[in-house]
């Protein structure tokens, strides 16, 4: 299994945020301070999707597979897509919030009728049906969309603020490293979360076959010389 399956937040608190006021404005959520839909967008490999996909466990523990619905808008971008969006939304929750949860994933590739269709289904839906939605082009997103949710960026984390994953990652895998030493090889990867978690796999999977230093000789990337 691959570190970004093997390691990937199971909730909310365990998602490594670039900064303390990103991580409140989502836990409010799941503290039920806030309600409005939301709008996740930044460079890929930041979080967006996990965020997106463990919020409607967060807001209501007892929630099912019925009541979410995942939609790809790069794929599935059609009017007629979101139209099936309303369909569900109308429909009763089995949860105990009484409410239904909408992840369109990559919204921006949605057609223009299809946003259009989008802003009416929002409104109709407003109170039943939480929607989340994921960007990495926050520009091609139309302001009416843009002004139903609350817009919150999602950037990669530094390597500090990833250290201590990394170093609970590699005591987990039976490999534990001090700090100073995981930090060279976390600062180049710094900003994105798949990069970070890829090269604490490339250790492990040589450092059995080697020794630490040797690792990180070839792992982090060299000064040119002065």
């Amino acid at each position: 299994m691959s570190f970004e399956n093997k390691y990937a937040p199971t909730d909310l608190e365990s998602v490594v945020y670039h900064d303390d006021k990103t991580r409140n404005a989502i836990l409010a959520y799941q503290q039920g301070l806030a309600d409005k839909s939301l709008l996740l967008y930044g460079p890929p490999g930041t979080g967006k999707t996990t965020i997106a996909k463990l919020l409607p466990r967060a807001i209501a523990c007892d929630v099912v597979g019925p009541d979410i619905r995942h939609l790809n808008a790069s794929a599935d971008r059609s009017f007629k897509e979101i139209t099936k969006i309303k369909e569900f939304g109308r429909l009763a929750s089995h949860n105990s919030t009484g409410i239904r949860f909408a992840i369109l994933d990559e919204v921006d590739g949605l057609r223009s009728d299809a946003f259009d269709a989008l802003r009416g289904v929002m409104d109709y839906l407003k109170g039943h049906c939480l929607f989340v939605l994921t960007t990495n082009y926050f520009d091609k997103i139309p302001d009416p969309i843009k002004s139903r949710c609350t817009c919150l960026p999602i950037k990669g984390a530094s390597a500090e603020r990833w250290l201590d994953k990394a170093v609970s990652i590699m005591k987990a895998e039976g490999y534990p490293r001090p700090p100073e030493v995981l930090m060279p090889l976390l600062k180049p990867r710094e900003g994105d979360n798949r990069e970070m978690l890829g090269v604490l796999e490339d250790v492990i999977r040589r450092i059995k076959q080697s020794d630490f230093d040797k690792v990180a000789a070839c792992i982090v990337p060299q000064r040119p010389a002065a």
